[in-house]
C-alpha cells in the first residue's frame, strides 16, 4: 500500500477571527472511503524562545493559560505576524520579558500539531541577554517573569508545554555541543 494525499472535495469556514479560522473539509482518500468532517485549524507561524540571561540562569513567564486552567510557568513565545520569525521571537521576548539583545541562534522549525494545524513553531535560543525594558503586555496579558537557573530548568517536568520542552531539547543540543 502506498499512502497518498487525501483530495478535499468541499471546505467550510466555521471560525474566522484574528485568533484563529476553524474549517470543517469534506475529504477523499485514494480508496474512495469519504472522511467527514475533517476540521483544519488555521493558524500563524510560532515563535518559542529558550532565553539565557547573561549570568546563565534562564527567563521564564508565568500567567494563566485558561484552556487547562492553571497558572504555569514556561518559556516565551508568540505568533508570527508581518515579519520574520527571528523578529517575532526578538518582539515576544522583549515585549513579555523586557529581557532582549544578546546573540540569537535559530534552532529550527517543527509543526505544532500536524493532525489538525498546518502552522509550524520556529525555535530560537537567545544567550548572553541582559534587561533593557519594563514589559510591554497586550491587553489580555499578565505575565509574572521568573529566572531560575539552568540546571533547574533542564531537570525532567520543569517545563509542561510540549513546544516548550521541544525548544528545551534542541537548545540543550546546542549548549551541549559548546557552539553558543
Amino acid at each position: 500500500m502506498t499512502v497518498k494525499p487525501w483530495k478535499t472535495l468541499s471546505s467550510q469556514l466555521l471560525v474566522d477571527d484574528r485568533w484563529m479560522r476553524l474549517r470543517a473539509d469534506v475529504c477523499e482518500r485514494d480508496d474512495g472511503m469519504i472522511i467527514e468532517p475533517f476540521y483544519v485549524q488555521e493558524s500563524r507561524d510560532w515563535v518559542c524562545v529558550f532565553p539565557v540571561t547573561q549570568s546563565g540562569d534562564v527567563v521564564l513567564v508565568t500567567e494563566y493559560r485558561h484552556a487547562v486552567g492553571k497558572v504555569v510557568t514556561g518559556l516565551c513565545g508568540g505568533v508570527v505576524d508581518d515579519e520574520a520569525p527571528l523578529e517575532a521571537a526578538k518582539r515576544e521576548l522583549l515585549e513579555e520579558t523586557g529581557y532582549g539583545e544578546g546573540e540569537w541562534t535559530a534552532l529550527g522549525a517543527l509543526y505544532s500539531n500536524w493532525g489538525t494545524l498546518g502552522n509550524r513553531i520556529h525555535y530560537f535560543l537567545a544567550t548572553d541577554l541582559r534587561f533593557i525594558s519594563d514589559q510591554n503586555l497586550d491587553d489580555t496579558e499578565e505575565i509574572d517573569v521568573v529566572t531560575k537557573p539552568l540546571a533547574e530548568v533542564r531537570k525532567p517536568g520543569a517545563l509542561e508545554q510540549s513546544f516548550h520542552v521541544a525548544c528545551l531539547h534542541l537548545a540543550l543540543a546546542h549548549l551541549d555541543s559548546g557552539k553558543s
